[in-house]
């Protein structure tokens, strides 16, 4: 299962351009700096945009990788997007199509979505030694 999340995460980011749009909080700031350095480290150029709360109602999500941005906080999810969350219910990175969970990993218990994909990262990492 950990080298599907690898493998999915690198190959979402190299075909959609590794846009991380993320929740603007302490935890989705680190998880998003955490997520970017790798993605630039193996290549891929990074653009994360952190929405107000006030413009996650309709904003609509294709091909980005998104960080405790889940569709009950009003986003509309178009083609393919990452979802990478701790909250109502476990830990999980999942691809979603349209509005439509197409995989799911669910990754055990994680006080913040920043451990998470540090956990993620240190896989990625341990991958390409």
């Amino acid at each position: 299962m950990l080298s599907e999340i690898i493998h999915l995460l690198e190959n979402f980011a190299r075909k959609y351009g590794g846009t991380i749009t993320s929740d603007s909080d302490l935890d989705g700031i680190f998880a998003t700096g955490l997520l970017a350095r790798y993605l630039r480290k193996i290549g891929i150029d990074v653009k994360y945009y952190y929405p107000k709360p006030n413009e996650l109602r309709g904003l609509i999500a294709d091909g980005h990788i998104l960080i405790e941005l889940p569709l009950t906080k009003g986003l509309i999810y178009r083609g393919e997007n990452i979802l990478i969350d701790h909250h109502n219910g476990p830990t999980r990175i999942e691809l979603f199509r349209d509005n439509k969970i197409a995989k799911s990993f669910p990754l055990g218990e994680a006080k913040s979505v920043a451990d998470l994909v540090v956990r993620v990262q240190m896989l990625m990492l341990t991958k390409s030694c």
